[in-house]
């Protein structure tokens, strides 16, 4: 008995090395699965924009808006595990929010800005480049939350709204 316990806090002692050596590594950005540039900048904010990867592409463009404290690449990780890659795929038109990287300068810019403001502009960005009067929304985790207020009183700029994991019921 004691020889398991003393081979578990060996096994447990590892385990921490293991997190400590991951947590001390500086941060690692991922490439992505899909290449894409910037069209857009208003200070940390961006908008990327996609490259086509189908024949047909459908006219309605898609908006991906992830969280504000979630780095964008969460829905473009690597290929085959990437959705932006899935959606470019089947002629979907993509184009992402990246909110940037928040810092104790933004803790001044309300909710209302966020959405009546920033989103506005960047949904505005979108259907003048894509020439499209509606465009598509696809909002993840709190950006699921902002596309859904921003739908609520933008109506008429929105074809579709998706969200996936919001903190919505």
């Amino acid at each position: 008995m004691v020889t398991g316990w003393q081979d578990e806090v060996e096994r447990t002692a590892r385990r921490g090395l293991k997190l400590l050596q991951i947590c001390l590594e500086p941060p690692r950005v991922p490439m992505g699965a899909a290449p894409h540039r910037e069209i857009y900048r208003r200070n940390k904010l961006r908008l990327l924009h996609y490259e086509p990867r189908a024949e047909r592409i459908y006219p309605v463009p898609l908006l991906m808006v992830s969280s504000m404290i979630n780095r964008y690449y969460i829905l473009d990780l690597t290929p085959g595990r990437s959705l932006v890659e899935y959606l470019l795929s089947r002629g979907i038109d993509v184009y992402m929010l990246d909110w940037g990287e928040p810092g104790d300068e933004d803790a001044v810019i309300s909710f209302d800005a966020y959405i009546a403001e920033y989103l506005d502009r960047v949904v505005k960005q979108v259907t003048r480049r894509s020439k499209s009067e509606q465009i598509s929304l696809l909002g993840y985790c709190m950006g699921g939350t902002l596309t859904t207020i921003y739908t609520a009183l933008r109506p008429r700029a929105i074809k579709n709204m998706v969200n996936l994991a919001a903190p919505i019921d």
